[in-house]
Parts: C-alpha cells; structure tokens; sequence
C-alpha cells in the first residue's frame, strides 16, 4: 500500500480485497453501548469484535464503505438472520473466515455471539462488560436464500475496523480492507472511485 501510494498510479483492486464485501444497511453491529445500524456508524465510533483469544474486544471504525449490490444473500440460524453480498466473509468454528456463497445449508458453522444486542443509547447492564468464556458459540447455518436482483441494486455497507471483525446482527463478520487504507490517504470517495474506473473520461 505504502508503495502504492508515493507513486501518481490509481489502483484498480476488484471484488474482495475491499469492493462487494456490504451487509443490508440496517444490520444491527454491536458496540460497548449498545446496537448500531451499520447505516448510521461513523469513522472512530466503537465497535465490539472477536480477538485472538476468542473474547469479546472492543475496536474502532476506521473507514466506511458505501455502495451498491446488485446480488444479495439472506443467511439464518436457528436464532438470527443477516443479509449481506455474496463475498462477504462469516467467522466459521472450523475452517476460518468463509465468504458467504461458499458456506453450506445444513452444513457450516457460524460463530455467533451469545450476549444480548440493546438498542443503541439504552442503558445496558454490567454482564455485557463482563468477561465470559461462553460469549460465542458455533452454530449451524439452516438456511441461505438468494434475495431478488433490483434495477438499481440494493444499497449496503460496510466497515473497517481496529480488530480486523466485528458483530453484526449477532454473528462474528470479517471486515473490508485495503481500499480503505488507499481512498483515506487519497483523500478518495470509494463510489466516486468505483464510478471513475467504469466510465472514464
């Protein structure tokens, strides 16, 4: 990336290394106060992931990514449900992170987060501070459903963050890298951008 950037070459990075990887814009991530619809989240805004330990820790938002989908998938559990791009990555008890159109019904395992989602800005109790050795736990995926195209494509989002994760609707999620770290030091738009290597001049 450092590279990269002390030369005047605009970079064309497609698909996942940072463009596609979006959830619905009204995906619930958890932070330290409460839930967040990742719609409504701003640079350095708190956030809660996973660390190396397998315990809850908390990060920050370092970039926003905003755009549009043109397919989504719908993925429940026995508990939760998220919508989300096809490449976006799920935290799996057994073979890593996993982008979405690759886990299996009845057969993959997703990691979720056992602890209680509040609304944003409720007071939340002292055991969402707590440090316990169930707050996650594999669970099968029971369901993947293809959500309609739409003309226009479907508006979704995404961020990145300190911890390189965070939870969003309940289930541990991989975060978009590398384009952010360019557009910020660019001082670039990420659509703006996506646009401009689409239709150039």
């Amino acid at each position: 990336v450092e590279r990269i950037l002390s030369t005047d070459i605009v970079p064309f990075v497609w698909g996942p290394p940072g463009l596609g990887k979006c959830l619905e814009g009204d995906s619930i991530v958890l932070t330290p106060y409460g839930g967040k619809k990742i719609k409504d989240l701003k640079v350095n805004d708190e956030i809660c992931g996973i660390n190396s330990r397998g315990e809850k820790s908390n990060g920050f938002v370092t970039y926003l990514f905003k755009q549009k989908s043109q397919n989504l998938l719908k993925i429940k559990t026995d508990q939760k449900e998220i919508t989300c791009s096809p490449e976006h990555k799920f935290l799996t008890n057994n073979r890593g992170y996993v982008e979405a159109k690759l886990l299996d019904n009845h057969g993959s395992n997703v990691v979720e987060y056992t602890g209680e989602i509040y609304p944003h800005q409720k007071m939340v109790t002292e055991s969402l501070y707590t440090k316990r050795t169930n707050e996650f736990r594999g669970t099968k995926i029971l369901g993947i459903d293809r959500l309609p195209q739409k003309k226009n494509g479907w508006q979704t989002y995404d961020i990145e963050t300190t911890l390189g994760n965070y939870i969003a609707n309940g289930i541990v999620v991989h975060n978009s890298t590398l384009v952010g770290d360019i557009c910020k030091e660019r001082k670039w738009d990420l659509i703006d951008l996506r646009l401009s290597l689409l239709n150039p001049v």
